[in-house]
């Protein structure tokens, strides 16, 4: 249980609740020997530590819990002059409200357990996010030697899941060939529709009279009776004692011819079970309890004075959702036949097993699945499924969905008797044909696959060839711009060089201009002139310099060459 998500103080309650029927199930009741109303057989509580061990279980008053078992609380007038008193009840009442108490703390604890188990394994995808499979244990049909109310209930709900599989296996195949336009002799089957409307319909079924029955006041379960024999003593599916004179029917019985055989039930009892109901009493001491899930399966009473659904109409609408579910999926029937009624291997009781095989309809199905069609599908599903079994049809066909088909089994020359093209759906007479495509289409992926795969990885390479291309380009592109900028600045710097070479020769030159200014009036000729310091590049200048000055300076003076002059000269290599 903790897997499934139930809390220690859920688990706790649980139990508790459990134990508590089974003490609600020992109480006993003894009567009065002083009625506590006259006219009425009261009782008392035999064993109240019983009670006593339920009401603490439960989390409720024990003093509370007697007083609902043991009295029943009915209004009078309204506005000011409302006022409520208890009827102590008599012996069988006060059973009827035990029985009722322990089964509606077993009913509502049940469907609370269901409805949080699936709360917690529910899909967090949506409905439609999903697909589901679901199973459906069907009602097993019930025919006992005396039936009563639950086996009316439970052969109902088998009437309506055999119409379900009338409308889903038989009507509804052989509907859909008309509608296709196909070729078809109707094979006749038994509908069972007209025994749920005798059930089922409003106003006038045999569960509406029945709550009808349960509003009048002292009412019996024989008016119940005389009211269907009033209402249904013409109907082909209905007997009773006084419109049949059948001596196998007894006069507190009524008789329904349900698909799966004639059954007799006895109606004693019926008003009661159908009220089945918790009275308000006991409702407001259990939704005082202390207890936080039991205050759940029991919420506060309203004040309202509508009647609560009986047991049939909640049976009732439970199998019209339930039915209402089933129409919505695929259903798949897995139909399991009783060999024999001795529950013993190897023992076939032929006829029992014909009779099984007759009303489950399985014979009108048969019949109905060897004259019809076993597979159809719908034109578009059936090109897309089968279309690459076809070379004119694969990959692409570009005409319609029918004309496709009809393409697809021209090449795979199918006798004419093997299918039939409806308004929408083609149909597939033998299985042998369809497994045939499924063969072909087997053959033929695994070629598909490879071509696939290939065009794929030869995809892929080509993406990854682009990429590295590209990353080269990239590269190229990048390596050329810092290589230019790189240029850039080496021209700048050069640049910046001989324009700082060039200011640095002009300022020399110029103090030398400024030193030598009046060399031609010196009787020296500039000898004893200091030459200006030489600047860094200067010094090749500054020999070439003195070289010119003395050259000038001997041709001037008209005197040799002065050679030990010439020799101090910078080289000029």
């Amino acid at each position: 249980m903790t897997t499934l998500g139930f809390s220690e103080a859920q688990q706790t309650t649980i139990r508790k609740t459990i134990a508590a029927i089974l003490h609600l199930g020992n109480v006993e009741f003894q009567a009065d020997t002083v009625p506590k109303a006259q006219g009425i057989d009261t009782v008392h509580v035999a064993n109240p530590d019983e009670v006593e061990a339920a009401a603490k279980l439960l989390g409720v008053n024990a003093e509370f819990l007697t007083a609902a078992l043991l009295f029943r609380s009915v209004s009078t007038g309204v506005g000011k002059r409302l006022s409520s008193y208890g009827i102590p009840l008599d012996h069988n009442s006060a059973i009827y409200v035990r029985d009722a108490l322990a089964k509606g703390l077993y009913e509502r604890l049940f469907l609370w357990l269901v409805s949080h188990i699936n709360t917690k394994i529910k899909s967090s995808l949506s409905t439609t996010e999903i697909l589901s499979i679901g199973l459906l244990d069907i009602y097993g049909f019930e025919i006992f030697q005396k039936n009563s109310f639950e086996q009316f209930c439970i052969n109902h709900c088998n009437e309506k899941l055999q119409q379900v599989f009338i409308e889903l296996t038989l009507k509804s195949e052989q509907e859909e060939y008309v509608r296709e336009g196909i070729e078809w002799t109707p094979v006749k089957y038994f509908d069972n529709k007209t025994i749920c409307e005798l059930i089922e319909k409003k106003p006038m079924g045999i569960i509406s009279l029945l709550d009808e029955s349960c509003l009048i006041a002292n009412s019996s379960d024989q008016a119940f009776l005389e009211k269907l024999d009033k209402y249904f003593a013409k109907h082909d599916h209905y007997e009773s004692f006084l419109t049949a004179k059948d001596k196998t029917i007894k006069s507190g019985e009524f008789r329904l011819k349900h698909y799966a055989g004639d059954v007799s039930y006895d109606v004693s009892g019926f008003i009661d079970k159908n009220k089945d109901t918790l009275w308000r009493d006991v409702l407001v001491v259990m939704s005082q309890s202390t207890d936080s899930l039991m205050s759940t399966l029991f919420p506060p009473v309203d004040d309202s004075k509508k009647r609560p659904e009986t047991a049939g109409s909640q049976f009732r609408t439970a199998m019209n959702s339930l039915i209402d579910t089933l129409l919505k999926c695929q259903p798949h029937y897995v139909r399991c036949i009783k060999p024999n009624d001795l529950k013993k291997s190897g023992n076939m009781d032929e006829e029992r097993t014909r009779h099984q095989i007759r009303y489950l309809g399985l014979v009108e199905n048969v019949r109905v699945r060897r004259a019809g069609f076993a597979n159809r599908q719908e034109y578009k599903r059936f090109l897309h499924r089968y279309k690459m079994t076809t070379p004119s049809t694969w990959p692409t066909w570009k005409g319609s969905d029918r004309s496709g088909v009809e393409e697809i089994i021209k090449h795979h020359k199918l006798p004419s008797d093997e299918f039939r093209l409806g308004k929408t759906k083609v149909f597939i007479k033998n299985p042998r044909t369809l497994f045939m495509f499924e063969e072909k289409r087997a053959e033929v992926l695994p070629k598909i696959m490879i071509k696939l795969q290939a065009t794929w990885r030869g995809y892929w390479q080509r993406m990854q060839y682009k990429k590295t291309r590209a990353a080269h380009n990239i590269q190229s592109a990048w390596r050329g711009y810092k290589s230019g900028i790189i240029y850039i600045k080496n021209q700048a710097a050069f640049l910046i060089q001989l324009k700082w070479r060039s200011y640095k020769a002009n300022k020399y030159m110029s103090s030398v201009i400024s030193s030598f200014q009046n060399v031609k009036s010196d009787p020296t000729l500039g000898k004893t002139t200091k030459w200006p310091p030489v600047t860094p590049g200067s010094a090749r200048a500054e020999g070439y310099l003195i070289l010119i000055w003395r050259k000038w300076r001997v041709n001037r003076s008209g005197l040799g060459v002065d050679t030990h002059s010439l020799a101090d000269l910078p080289s000029l290599g």
